[in-house]
């Protein structure tokens, strides 16, 4: 019997179309499962001691299409406390909302943002400023209320001027997150520093 050799570039050929074969399946089943409310909670703590619990919301919704891909929705809540005034402190809850759109390509997950659609507010009544006794004591009622209502301001534009640098230079060039899993209520990812985040679906 004679054996029919089959060259190796063939081989080569094939296994990479495997490979793109099971790659594209498993895109498909991501871009299923991805579908929904998920939310992580953090906290983050500056050197100066404040802190910030952040509640994070992401919505995935496919597009019509037959790609991986689809539109999202991300909001977060940001509960700040400690941040320092001058002599004193002070505390707020901040709310963000940014659409975008998302891509799974070869279970990566890539994500780009729409700029134009940030909002960032204070929560009403939320800012709440500790001064001092003696600022308490030294200061007019009148001017507190009109140095807090400034200061509200403040941390609003700040906190738009940030995130909009931030999310800005995603605008343009999705940003990837490595190693997309998927199991159930639970997904996971990775950014370009390798750390790993966890979300759980949201019923």
């Amino acid at each position: 019997m004679n054996r029919v050799s089959v060259p190796n570039h063939c081989v080569f050929f094939s296994l990479v179309l495997l490979s793109a074969l099971f790659s594209s399946c498993d895109d498909d089943r991501l871009s299923e499962a991805i579908q929904g409310t998920w939310n992580i909670q953090y906290n983050l703590t500056s050197n100066d001691q404040s802190v910030d619990s952040i509640n994070e919301t992401l919505v995935f919704e496919k597009g019509n299409n037959d790609d991986a891909s689809g539109t999202l929705v991300e909001t977060k809540r940001y509960i700040s406390k400690n941040y320092e005034y001058g002599d004193d402190t002070y505390d707020y809850v901040l709310d963000s909302y940014v659409e975008g759109k998302w891509e799974i390509i070869a279970g990566d997950l890539y994500v780009s943002y729409d700029v134009s659609t940030l909002r960032v507010a204070v929560e009403e009544k939320s800012l709440k400023v500790h001064y001092s006794p003696y600022e308490v004591l030294s200061s007019d009622l009148l001017d507190l209320v009109a140095e807090k209502n400034e200061l509200e301001k403040q941390i609003q534009k700040s906190c738009y001027s940030d995130m909009f640098d931030y999310y800005h230079c995603k605008k343009d060039e999705s940003y990837q997150y490595s190693d997309l899993e998927i199991n159930g209520n639970s997904m996971s990812f990775k950014d370009s520093e390798q750390e790993e985040y966890h979300y759980y679906k949201q019923n």
